[in-house]
């Protein structure tokens, strides 16, 4: 069945009150969150846990140092 493009969502189109279905420039704080809660998990927590990481500091670092030189 074929999706017909109506005359009132083209003239929404037109007239740009139609918003953009995807955000690209702003990640939800749940998720900044969500990221959070995984690397504490991971890599612990600065001067708090023991870690697998000889300087959990360093850890974090590498994840910074790696998502600035993209």
């Amino acid at each position: 069945m074929p999706i017909f493009d109506l005359f009132s969502k083209r003239r929404k189109r037109q007239k740009g009150e139609m918003p953009d279905v995807y955000v690209y420039n702003k990640i939800p704080e749940t998720l900044k969150v969500q990221i959070v809660h995984i690397w504490n998990d991971e890599l612990g927590i600065p001067g708090r846990d023991h870690s697998p990481y000889q300087d959990i500091r360093d850890a974090y670092q590498a994840i910074v140092d790696k998502g600035l030189s993209r």
